[in-house]
């Protein structure tokens, strides 16, 4: 498993990519044919899981086949059922029953649950249930898990169905009453079955694996120790698996007196091999032991092991040191050295021991036992560091009625409670108790929820339960509790979520039918995410107490799991949000562990609303209305930089200004606009103005009617708030439209604009920004188009991934459109590089008054949005993809959600929201009587959407072109709008999303079974991700 702590450290939370997981595998299932049924991989008609995408290639070449083709269906037995042959993805090769004949299915994505069945003889096939895979990423803002390998997966939705596999007989073992231990070995995906026989007591043991897909047992050799024949029937024989390594060991008795310690080293392969390749003892008269791992205070080489165990009227326990002769993790390992370590007493005297706990969440062991009289329960839990332990002291007891010697005991992680079941004979009831732990000073302490009881009853009453089984699923979250109820001894089993003070238990439903059984237990495969349950039944299936000399047998059985899967055993899989869909094996962003998520749940929007209404400039009077606004983002200052021509009746003619304005709580604040040309009484408009990160100046470019319309540019220094504007570099072209960016890569400005004395051709040029002089040069000009462009309607902006920009434009003739071209600077040049040319518009849209381009750093496309002039006088948008020099544009999307914008000046602004990773779009809607409006958008993929529309403002907006800028201040992260009213005043307003269906401030979060969020656990799934501070963002907690 990855470390997220070595990958990211705490805090370092950002948006990081990630390639999703693509898992397209190619199963192989032996079929045969036996008693005119499909066997599949030696399983009499199986239902079997297909995954969609991947392969599965039935073979047919045993002989057994002959005369009985497999074939897929629809319809359950196919043709015989009144179907036909589903054929999709499916190859046959060769003849049944003969060398190199199987039948192949690619499963389609979509397919529907498929029946498998002989095409010749009804009655012999099964199902096969489809399931997407859960290597995709299916929407934005969903949980996703971290693999092993790197990649990612998304989380989706796991149904445990009321089915267990058929049991799988375990050959004819001879097995004694009420000795049965079965552990999982994660490490190693093994589970281990030890048991004593009832014929002369030696100890056996055996590993096997489990076909995940047929849920077929493949065990290895059974190992008898000969040397351990204790005749006390009831000396339990329990096992433990290192997590990191493929050692465990196997507590057994020599004799009455003496206990066998083994190692158990378990092989590789489809049967896995157990070998004991040392072993030790303790002399003490023991009963009840009970085994587990230590990762705690376990280090590369030395493996821990805790013992507890009943002697002398006390429960005890002690340490079993396995020393390995190379760290884990290393390409051979052996043991070198096994040993036991000197036992402690735990308090006072105890009768029978229940079980034992491992808090992986606090490292707090806990054991639990009945007193003498079996009408007292008491918990003992421990914290250990470098095996030092320290206890809660005195012990805690609760009067339980009278507790048969019974029970048992898990950690349910997701609720972060012990739960412990056990049977009460007075009641005949199967109870349940939770508590939850913690620490005062360094002695764990459980909470004042110890003692609470909840009986479940159901059909239980009177029946009571013996061979309690209880095991906690790290992938659903749920606790599984098996048991036998003595009237009728048919194994039972019931699922649940630990909640802080119960257990939410469904219905209790048979494991295997109506069949009898004696003593059975059960554990978790991890790997398959299944429950293994193991009984005793005697010969010819019967109910059967074991006794000495009768052949009683162990069976298997696995839970089946329908739907899909991704694991969530450890918050530490959890590796944050989505911020789009992606296919798999595509790269997917993700908002990590420890990062701010501004794009969760997902959000329903209506839009944005606007803050307090602020001028932001005190020229311009009803008289003097503004013209145009245009800003760029200081950095160094953490401040929005303006620039705007006023219409002066004065002197009949538009002055340029800049002013500086910083983004507080909901509102704007604003220094004193500096006129670009204080004493010059000329017309300076048509605006362009960036920021250089590199050289810590603005760029301002502007047409200068006094110059004959020639194209000048300034640089601009500041002091806080006050802008200095420096000396004049022009062009001598007559310049219209500009749009400008900065080119982060090359340290460089581009401008783009068109030139009136060059046949309104459009052109682009370099600018560069010397700080120490505070001048700029500018490169020679490039043709972008030799065809005749209207005045406004140029728009450039920077794709900081590719390190390349777009430029677009309309074109009036000879057809109508919107084209684009890349453009690049190369390595230190003064000219621009040019792509291909693109229409990304079509002429259908009729004229295009303004055309934005915006980039997306969360998406890392660049998108358009433009206006159309003709009725209905809406606003769209669409992804350009880019590959190389060539723009493909995606699908247009509509930004306006019913009538549009006026008709006669589209005053349109949008930029790019940073910290939500949504577009914000403002504009002068037709039918809102001239008010502000804006939308909201969010680019997935190539995909854009936009959500409904809201007013910003009720007050009416200046109809004039290019009169609206929308600008994101980086250090606030938020948008403002800047605009012009139409009573002359100018407007200042922070932009903030409508949710409404968006997150709930201060509320936690949990990662629900789908993936999903919500603020309460889910039934399957409680993972907490973290808590939302604002509507629209959540804070991811940090855990390694």
């Amino acid at each position: 498993m990855t470390n997220l702590s070595e990958l990211f450290p705490a805090g370092a939370g950002k948006e990081v990519d990630f390639t999703v997981q693509q898992n397209n595998t190619t199963t192989t299932y032996a079929v045969t044919v036996s008693g005119g049924d499909f066997y599949i991989d030696g399983t009499q008609q199986p239902t079997l899981t297909l995954t969609e995408g991947s392969t599965y290639k039935f073979d047919q070449a045993d002989s057994t086949n002959s005369t009985h083709p497999l074939r897929f269906s629809t319809t359950s037995d196919g043709t015989h059922g009144g179907g036909s042959e589903y054929t999709s993805g499916v190859t046959t090769n060769g003849t049944a029953g003969s060398s190199g004949a199987y039948t192949q299915i690619v499963v389609p994505v979509g397919a529907p649950t498929l029946y498998y069945y002989c095409s010749a003889h009804s009655g012999m096939g099964g199902t096969l249930n489809i399931v997407q895979p859960a290597d995709n990423i299916s929407q934005n803002g969903k949980a996703v898990v971290l693999n092993s390998d790197g990649t990612v997966t998304g989380i989706r939705e796991y149904e445990v169905t009321e089915d267990w596999h058929n049991g799988t007989q375990m050959t004819s073992y001879d097995v004694t009453n009420e000795v049965l231990d079965v552990q999982y070995s994660r490490f190693m995906d093994v589970f281990g079955i030890s048991w004593k026989k009832s014929s002369n007591y030696y100890v056996e043991a055996v590993f096997a694996k489990l076909n995940s897909s047929t849920n077929a047992v493949q065990a290895g050799t059974v190992v008898t120790q000969t040397s351990y024949a204790d005749y006390n029937s009831r000396s339990y024989i329990p096992m433990a698996f290192d997590t990191e390594s493929p050692y465990g060991v196997l507590i057994a008795k020599n004799n009455p007196s003496n206990v066998a310690v083994n190692c158990l080293e378990i092989g590789s392969g489809a049967n896995p091999s157990l070998t004991i390749p040392t072993s030790t003892s303790w002399n003490e008269t023991i009963q009840s032991p009970f085994v587990l791992f230590h990762p705690d205070v376990s280090d590369a080489t030395n493996r821990y092991f805790i013992c507890f165990y009943y002697a002398s009227g006390y429960i005890k326990f002690l340490y079993i040191t396995l020393t390995l002769s190379n760290p884990v993790g290393s390409a051979t390992n052996s043991v070198s050295s096994f040993s036991v370590g000197a036992a402690t007493t735990l308090g006072t005297s105890g009768s029978q021991l229940v079980g034992a706990c491992y808090n992986s969440d606090l490292n707090i062991m806990t054991a639990m036992y009945y007193s003498s009289n079996f009408g007292t329960a008491v918990i003992r839990s421990m914290h250990t560091t470098d095996r030092v332990t320290t206890y809660n002291s005195p012990e805690q007891t609760l009067s339980v009625g009278s507790m048969a010697n019974t029970g048992a005991i898990v950690y349910a992680k997701n609720a972060q409670r012990v739960v412990c079941m056990f049977n009460d004979t007075n009641t005949q009831q199967l109870k349940e108790m939770i508590f939850q732990q913690g620490f005062s000073g360094s002695n764990p302490t459980n909470s004042s929820n110890f003692g609470l009881i909840t009986a479940y009853s159901g059909t239980l009453n009177a029946n009571t339960a013996n061979w309690l089984g209880l095991s906690y699923n790290d992938d659903t979250q749920k606790c599984t509790v098996t048991f036998t109820p003595q009237a009728g001894n048919v194994p039972q089993y019931m699922e649940g979520i630990c909640g802080p003070n119960q257990v939410a238990w469904g219905t209790n439903a048979y494991v295997f039918g109506s069949s009898g059984a004696s003593y059975s237990c059960q554990v978790r495969d991890y790997t398959d995410a299944k429950n293994i349950f193991v009984w005793q039944m005697g010969t010819g299936g019967t109910f059967d107490w074991g006794s000495s000399g009768t052949a009683t047998r162990l069976y298997l059985r696995s839970q089946q799991g329908g739907g899909t899967l991704t694991t969530l055993s450890k918050d530490s899989n959890i590796l944050g949000i989505t911020n789009g869909a992606a296919a798999a094996g595509t790269t997917a962003k993700i908002t990590i562990k420890g990062g701010i998520y501004s794009n969760a749940n997902p959000l329903a929007t209506t839009g944005p609303s606007g803050g307090s209404v602020v001028a932001f400039e005190s020229a311009s009077s009803g008289s003097d209305p503004i013209y145009e606004i245009k800003s760029c983002y200081d950095t160094v200052r953490n401040q929005i930089v303006v620039a705007y021509a006023i219409y002066e009746s004065a002197i009949s003619c538009y002055k340029a200004y800049v002013v500086c304005g910083s983004v507080g709580s909901g509102t704007t604040t604003w220094g004193t606009p500096v006129p670009v040309a204080p004493s010059y009484n000329y017309t300076l408009h048509q605006l362009a103005i960036t920021y250089d990160t590199g050289q810590d100046r603005a760029l301002l470019a502007y047409r200068d009617q006094g110059a004959s319309g020639d194209q000048e540019l300034v640089v601009i220094s500041f002091s806080g708030t006050v802008p200095t504007i420096h000396a004049v570099t022009s062009t001598n072209n007559q310049m219209a439209g500009p749009d400008m960016v900065y080119d982060a890569s090359a340290g460089k400005h581009v401008i783009v604009y068109n030139v009136d004395n060059y046949s309104n051709h459009r052109y682009a040029r370099v600018v560069t920004v010397d700080a120490s002089t505070n001048t700029c040069s500018i490169g020679n000009m490039t043709l972008v188009s030799n065809h005749n462009s209207p005045t406004y309607n140029s728009s450039i902006a920077y794709d900081s991934n590719l390190q390349k920009s777009i430029i677009c434009w309309y074109q009036a003739t000879p057809n109508q459109g919107v084209r684009a071209k890349t453009c690049e600077i190369a390595s230190g040049a003064t000219v621009v590089t040019l792509g291909t040319e693109t229409e990304i518009v079509a002429s259908s849209y009729g004229q295009i008054r303004e055309n934005h381009l915006v980039y997306d750093s969360n998406a890392q496309k660049i998108a358009v949005v433009f206006s159309e002039t003709a009725s209905p006088h809406k606003i769209w948008s669409r992804v350009l993809s880019v590959s190389g020099t060539t723009i493909t544009p995606e699908t247009v999307a509509e930004v306006t959600d019913s009538a549009g914008i006026d008709n006669d000046y589209q005053a349109v602004g949008v930029d790019f929201d940073a910290t939500t990773n949504k577009l914000f779009c403002c504009y002068e809607k037709e039918s809102g009587s001239g008010y502000m409006y804006g939308s909201v958008g969010t680019i997935s993929g190539t995909t854009m959407s936009w959500g409904s529309s809201s007013a910003i403002n009720s007050a009416s907006v200046e109809n004039m072109d290019h009169t609206t800028y929308v600008q994101y201040d980086t250090n606030a992260g938020k948008c403002v709008v800047l605009y012009a009213l139409n009573s002359g005043n100018s407007a200042a307003q922070v932009l903030t999303e409508i949710n409404t269906g968006g997150l709930t401030a201060q509320s936690d979060y949990y990662v629900q079974n789908d993936g999903t969020l919500a603020t309460t656990p889910s039934t399957k799934a409680t993972k907490k991700i973290g808590k939302a501070y604002t509507t629209t963002q959540l804070n991811i907690e940090y855990t390694s």
